[in-house]
């Protein structure tokens, strides 16, 4: 499978699609968020991270001081009280011995046929290894890249929507001409 697009995952959620390991990648945090925002919602309905229900099945590792077999262990137990156990990998970059991991990935599906859902959240991601050739053909590798000025308004717009504030055209293009500007969210 090729790098995609958020927007393709996106799409594919929509279908009630999920892959078992998605590698979200990049400089844009915003993006990266709301990607994992609509992954969550999609695996656990219209529950919250903050619902009890939902939250012993969610686990977060930062791979600075994560052990890969802890990360594995997790996800191939079940969640405390059913369903789907979610593993959140953050500074996935940092993993050693990453390509043990290998045994997690594997096609999108239903989520009825998956028993865990890992996302890991890296800045970048280097095609020279072996794991990410792996990643590449059977996980979702999704690039969050920087939003370029073309588009910063769009989602300066997005935002102040979700939020319920109203902008002032000259408010929205001093938002805009901010650098950084994504660090807003």
């Amino acid at each position: 499978m090729p790098k995609l697009e958020p927007k393709q995952i996106q799409q594919e959620l929509e279908k009630g699609l999920i892959w078992p390991f998605y590698w979200i990648y990049g400089p844009e945090s915003l993006k990266s968020k709301e990607l994992i925002k609509r992954i969550k919602k999609a695996i656990f309905g219209s529950e919250t991270v903050d619902d009890s229900t939902a939250s012993f099945s969610i686990q977060s590792f930062d791979a600075s001081d994560a052990d890969v077999y802890s990360i594995l262990d997790m996800a191939q137990s079940p969640s405390l009280l059913g369903g789907i156990r979610l593993i959140l990998i953050r500074d996935a970059h940092l993993l050693k011995s990453a390509e043990l991991l290998v045994d997690l990935l594997g096609p999108a599906r239903r989520l009825s046929q998956l028993e865990a859902v890992c996302i890991a959240v890296s800045k970048d991601f280097d095609a020279r290894k072996k794991f990410s050739k792996a990643l590449l053909e059977k996980a979702a590798v999704v690039a969050c890249e920087e939003i370029p000025e073309s588009q910063r308004e769009a989602w300066i717009l997005y935002l102040a929507k979700r939020r319920a504030v109203e902008l002032q055209p000259s408010q929205v293009l001093h938002l805009s001409a901010l650098d950084p500007w994504s660090g807003i969210s």
